[in-house]
Formats: C-alpha cells, structure tokens, sequence
C-alpha cells in the first residue's frame, strides 16, 4: 500500500481555461482532443482491470527508440493478484498505432515507473504478487526478469554498465519495515546491500522505504522516506565508483512545506511514485507537494515559472529522450523547463482532476497524454 501525504496546503482546483478560452459546458467532459490532440486509442489491459479498481494510466513513458510505455494496475487494491492477470509491461507503438506487450503477466499488482538507461528499458515491481521478481528489462536485447526477495522495489537505476544496476524499496528484515537500497554488479544475478534504514521502535510505521533514486554524473541520489512521528532520513549520495555513502545536510534542502508531525519536510521526502522525479542537465527535478524543485547535489531550490496567469500545482514531469528536454504537467497546461525556470507552451483545462490526460511523456515534441479511462491521446507542442 501506498501513504498519502499530509501538508499544510491546498490546491486550486477550480475548473476554468487557462488564458481566456471558452469553457464547454462540462469541464470534466473535456478530452485532448478539445485543444487540438489526436486521440489514438484505448489500451484493452489496462482496461480490463477496471473489475478490480487497476484501470487507467499510472504513468506514461517514451523511450528512445519512439516507444510509449504505460503502466497500469492498484497495489492498494491489489487488482494483478485478484484478477489472476498480474500486469503487463506494456506500450503504443506509434509505428503502427496498436497496443502491444513486452511482457505479459508480470506477477506485480501495478507499474507505475519506467527507467531508462543506454536506450534499454527497466521497469521496477513495486509490489510482486508472488516470486521474487523484482524487475523486467530489455537490457540484454529480450525481455526478462531479474528477482530479488525485496517487499517493494520501487526504482531502479543503471550504475557504471550495463551490468551494474541498483534497485531501491523495502523489506522486513527480522520483523522491522525496512529502506533498502540494492546493487548488482552481474547484470541481476546475485545482490549486495548497500543501504539499510531502520526507525527507532517508537517511529516505525511499517511505511519506511526508497520510493526513487535519481543521479548526477557518478552519484546517485535518494533520500529514504521514513515515518511521519520520528526524524526524517538524510538526503544520502552514493558514488558508484567506490561504493562510499555520503550523508547530506538539509541546511540548502528545506521545501518550506510543514508535515504533519509539525517539522519541516525536506527535499524528496514526500514523494511517492519514482516517477516524479527525473535527472537532465546535471540537476535532478522533483516534483512534490504541486511544486517543481532542483537539486545539484548539495543545494535545491523551486523551479520558478516565467508565464504568468497559471498559479496551479504542478503534478507529473517527464525528459524528452530525443532533445533530453524537460516538460511538466501542471493544472495550467504543458511547461518546458530551462535549468531552474519553466515557462507554460500549451495552455490546457486548468483542472486539477483533468482525468482523461493526467499522466503524459514527451517524444520529439509530441506530448502523449492519457489517464483514467485508459485512453491515449497526442498532441503537438
């Protein structure tokens, strides 16, 4: 199961057009096509989990070769293991326009993360159903898996080759919830620990994890998210070269945002879908709490808006594989980010709950958009 936060914010959520368009009648009726999207198709797998509450994107992907990968599924329903379907690495192939798996059956309730790495794909299980797989990926030129006995795996990030990967989740290690981070140095045959975060028995939750990693040059990035009562883990770089772990402080990491123990959160703790966070341009972006945030690795900021007119919650970020440009989805419309600012190209309906097109990837300057309904849309920026 997943944890919401709890912040002392609200979002707008007023259903209006940004920049003076007219309204239809229904805002929540309204698709891409309304501002000048293609409407591509339906997935039928993601679907067919409507029975169990798994239907809809959970996140849209483009990798390198043109490729559109969707996730799908509810590891809080548990909809792959009810279904007796699991779920599949799935993806639109713009080649021909049909809907097509990679993968069928992965034993994992629900994908909501794609990485990338050399043009290879890799997907985390972030919630197995049976076995241990942990991961599926085409690194080797097939798809396959690669298992690990972790609870969750909630990323994965490529070290020095491509035999080198790192998967980060958690476990129960002799009955204590446990943050994890893993690597492989053969390609996923054998494992070694390289983190571990344990709450002091007062704080522990059952909810201490790694929800995402993300990397500069040779350090990869995560900060553990660990329990709402106690103190929050350190922002902590790994150096893939020698192994060695380095433990940040949060002096340049406030957020400004307040949890609800009453402290202050900290970059990257409050994030809980891997997805939210992408690298580009030797800065890391995060999305959290409706704000855009950088990081360079010791020092992070809010990535600041040069269009005035849309003051909404930025929700969903992705990377041109193409151009490596950055682009984010707020309630505003389609952002493009320039190293610590971002400024708004394709107003859209200014509609927090815009449920038809509320997860997205870019490819060569087409966005792709869909959401809830499991519908697939693109649209020229």
């Amino acid at each position: 199961m997943r944890r919401l936060a709890a912040v002392s914010s609200v979002f707008a959520t007023t259903a209006v057009l940004a920049f003076g368009a007219t309204a239809p009648a229904s805002a929540y009726d309204v698709d891409p096509t309304f501002f000048g999207g293609t409407y591509l198709g339906q997935a039928a797998d993601a679907e067919a989990m409507r029975p169990w509450q798994g239907a809809g994107f959970r996140t849209l992907f483009a990798a390198q070769d043109g490729t559109i990968f969707y996730g799908y599924g509810n590891y809080d329903k548990n909809s792959g293991s009810k279904s007796g379907l699991g779920t599949n690495v799935s993806y639109f192939d713009a080649s021909d326009g049909l809907f097509k798996q990679a993968l069928t059956s992965m034993p994992g309730e629900q994908i909501d993360t794609f990485r990338s790495f050399g043009g290879k794909v890799f997907v985390p299980n972030i919630d197995p159903t049976s076995g241990t797989v942990a991961i599926a990926t085409n690194v080797n030129g097939t798809w396959s898996y690669r298992n690990n006995g972790m609870e969750h795996i909630f990323d994965v990030m490529q070290g020095l080759d491509a035999n080198d990967i790192l998967i980060s989740g958690s476990a129960n290690i002799g009955g204590v919830p446990t943050a994890l981070v893993k690597r492989s140095r053969d390609g996923g045959a054998t494992w070694i620990e390289v983190y571990r975060w344990q709450d002091a028995p007062a704080d522990r939750d059952g909810y201490e994890r790694v929800y995402w990693m993300s990397r500069i040059g040779g350090n990869v990035y995560w900060r553990a998210d660990v329990s709402t009562r106690g103190a929050q883990a350190p922002m902590t770089a790994f150096a893939l070269s020698t192994g060695r772990l380095t433990k940040l402080g949060d002096t340049k990491l406030g957020t400004g945002w307040t949890g609800s123990n009453g402290r202050q959160l900290y970059v990257g703790e409050a994030i809980y879908e891997a997805d939210r966070v992408v690298s580009a341009n030797n800065l890391i972006y995060l999305v959290e709490q409706g704000s855009v945030y950088w990081f360079d690795g010791a020092k992070t900021g809010v990535v600041t808006k040069t269009t005035t007119g849309y003051p909404y919650g930025a929700d969903r970020i992705t990377v041109d594989p193409v151009t490596n440009t950055v682009y984010v989805l707020d309630q505003g419309g389609i952002s493009v980010v320039t190293g610590k600012t971002k400024a708004l190209i394709k107003p859209l309906q200014a509609d927090y709950n815009m449920n038809t097109s509320n997860e997205f990837a870019v490819y060569n300057g087409v966005a792709y958009l869909g959401g809830d309904d499991s519908k697939l849309y693109s649209l020229p920026l």
